[in-house]
């Protein structure tokens, strides 16, 4: 929803406090789930191989349990490369 005033610094930090991307690289089938490296992108290792979806429901319930928040993939189903949507 796109409020129709003028835009203030508030605004924006309302924004940011209710919604976050994140773009991660991932790596399938090691022996733990874990963040190597943070940073523009955020280096993955992911324990479920990528068959129907295991991995990436991973992912989510992985980004879920560390933001403590609602998580889910916005691109990058089926790719290594994806962006991850953080929700309030």
């Amino acid at each position: 929803m796109v409020l129709k005033f003028v835009i203030s610094n508030l605004y924006i930090e309302y924004i940011f406090l209710y919604f976050m991307k994140i773009k991660i690289k991932v790596k399938i089938n090691q022996p733990k789930t874990e963040v190597l490296e943070k940073g523009d992108v955020w280096k993955v290792n992911v324990k479920a191989k990528p068959e129907q979806g295991k991995a990436n429901l991973e992912i989510i319930k992985f980004f879920s349990k560390i933001f403590k928040k609602k998580v889910k993939i916005i691109r990058g189903l089926k790719s290594k490369n994806k962006i991850l949507e953080i929700n309030n």
